[in-house]
C-alpha cells in the first residue's frame, strides 16, 4: 500500500511507487484498465549534489501498449541551486502537455458517466533541461525537447452506465475533425522568472533567502523551427501573480498574463495555446484554469490573448459578523476568471463559495457556484467542491 523503500548506505537509496494505489490503476478509453508503476534511485553525493533517477512504465490492457519513460537529475549548488535532467522514453501525454484532466477523475467519469474527457497522444522523446535557480530570486529554466507524435485510437468503450453515454474519438472534437498524422517536433523552451525584494539571511555554510512582498514575473518562449522538425512556430507569454495579505481584510491573489504566436507556419494540437478548463466535480487549481469551461473549446493559435485568475479569501471579514454561523468557521471567497482573444473567442465565469468546511483538522473542503460566459451570453452553470492537499494530483511530466 505504500511502496518500498531501501536504503543501501548513508547516502544511496531505492524506492518504488505503492503496488497498489489510488494513482496506480485506472481506466480509459483508449487503453482500457492500465496500471502504473514507479522505480527511484537516489545518491546524495554530498551536501550539495545529488543525483536522482526515476523510472515510470505504463501498460494498456486493452490496446496491448507498454509504454515506459526514464528522468535522470542532477542537482548542484551552494547558495545558487542548478538542475540539469535528462528524460527519454515512449510514453502517452494529454494534448495539452499541462494535464488538465485528473486521471483518477477520469476513470470515474468514463465508467460510470460515459464520459472520456482525456484526450491522448503517444511519442517517442528525449528532452534535457536546465534549471538555475539564483538566491535573488532570479530563476532560468531552459529546455530542448524532441517528440515524434502518433495519434491512438479508443480500444474499449465500457461503461457501467447504459443510457446517454456520450463517448467520443480520441481528440478533442472541439477542436479538429479527424486524427492527426503522424510527425516530428524539435521545440526549444525558455522560462525567466524573477521577484525582486528578497532580501537575505547569511550563515555561516550558506545564504537564506526571505520572502518578498513584490509580484512575481514570469516570461517564456516556445518554438524555433530547428532540423528535420515537421513544426515551424514560435510563442511567447508573460506573467505577473502574487498573494497579496491584506491582515483584517483577508488574502487577494491574483495571477494576469498575456501571450499568443509570433509566427505560426506549422503546428499541432499539442502546440496551441491552451486555457486549462474543467468539466468534473472536483475543482481544478483556481489559479490556472476555468471550472465550468470545456478543456479544448478555446485553444487556439492567435497572436495575442490576455488571462486573468483572481479570487478574494474573505475570511472572518464577514461571516463572522452573522451570529450563530460564525460558529461554523466558514469562510466566504470570491473569483473570477477570464481570458480575451478576440470578440468571437472570450470567456469569463464568476464564482462565490465557502471554504474552511469540516470539522477541527478536517477543514479541507471548498464548495463553490461558478457561472460562466462564452462570449457574454450563453451561460453555464456549475457546483464544484474543492479538497485541500495533493490527494487529487495531477499526473505531470516532471515526476
Amino acid at each position: 500500500m505504500s511502496g518500498i523503500g531501501y536504503r543501501f548506505n548513508k547516502k544511496v537509496s531505492l524506492s518504488t511507487s505503492p503496488f497498489i494505489g489510488l494513482n496506480n490503476f485506472n481506466w480509459n478509453t483508449v487503453e482500457g484498465f492500465n496500471y502504473t508503476y514507479s522505480i527511484a534511485l537516489r545518491k546524495r553525493i554530498d551536501k550539495y549534489h545529488s543525483w536522482s533517477s526515476n523510472l515510470r512504465m505504463r501498460y494498456g490492457v486493452s490496446n496491448q501498449q507498454f509504454n515506459a519513460r526514464l528522468n535522470t537529475r542532477y542537482t548542484f549548488g551552494k547558495t545558487n541551486r542548478s538542475l540539469i535532467q535528462l528524460g527519454l522514453g515512449r510514453y502517452i501525454f494529454q494534448h495539452n502537455n499541462v494535464g488538465p484532466v485528473n486521471p483518477l477523475l477520469n476513470s470515474a467519469y468514463t465508467l460510470f458517466y460515459g464520459r472520456n474527457y482525456m484526450k491522448f497522444y503517444q511519442a517517442w522523446f528525449a528532452q534535457l533541461t536546465h534549471v538555475y535557480q539564483h538566491v535573488s530570486g532570479f530563476n532560468l529554466q531552459q529546455a530542448i525537447q524532441v517528440q515524434d507524435r502518433s495519434s491512438l485510437r479508443n480500444s474499449n468503450l465500457f461503461s457501467f452506465r447504459k443510457n446517454d453515454v456520450r463517448f467520443t474519438e480520441n481528440y478533442p472534437t472541439e477542436r479538429i475533425s479527424a486524427y492527426e498524422a503522424r510527425h516530428q517536433a524539435l521545440i526549444y523552451r525558455m522560462q525567466l522568472q524573477y521577484q525582486p525584494g528578497r532580501k537575505y539571511i547569511k550563515y555561516p555554510d550558506r545564504i537564506v533567502a526571505t520572502p518578498s512582498e513584490w509580484p512575481t514575473f514570469t516570461a517564456s518562449f516556445a518554438g524555433l523551427p530547428l532540423a528535420f522538425s515537421d513544426v515551424d512556430y514560435g510563442k511567447w507569454r508573460i506573467q505577473l501573480e502574487d498573494d497579496m495579505r491584506l491582515n483584517l481584510w483577508g488574502t487577494f491573489m491574483y495571477r494576469i498574463g498575456a501571450g499568443g504566436f509570433l509566427w505560426n507556419n506549422a503546428s499541432y494540437l499539442a502546440d496551441y495555446n491552451h486555457f486549462n478548463g474543467n468539466q468534473m466535480m472536483l475543482a481544478s487549481p483556481y489559479l490556472n484554469s476555468f471550472q465550468v469551461s470545456p478543456y479544448y473549446l478555446n485553444s487556439n493559435t492567435e497572436e495575442v490573448f490576455g488571462l486573468l485568475h483572481a479570487e478574494h479569501h474573505f475570511q472572518g471579514l464577514l461571516t463572522n459578523k452573522i451570529p450563530l454561523f460564525r460558529r461554523l468557521k466558514y469562510y466566504l471567497v470570491a473569483g473570477t476568471n477570464m481570458y480575451y482573444v478576440n470578440q468571437n473567442n472570450n470567456y469569463m465565469e464568476l464564482s462565490v463559495g465557502l471554504e474552511n468546511i469540516g470539522y477541527k483538522l478536517l477543514r479541507i473542503f471548498r464548495v463553490d457556484g461558478v457561472a460562466g460566459y462564452s462570449n457574454f451570453k450563453n451561460p453555464v452553470y456549475g457546483i464544484r467542491i474543492g479538497i485541500s492537499g495533493a490527494a487529487f494530483g495531477f499526473d505531470t511530466a516532471d515526476d
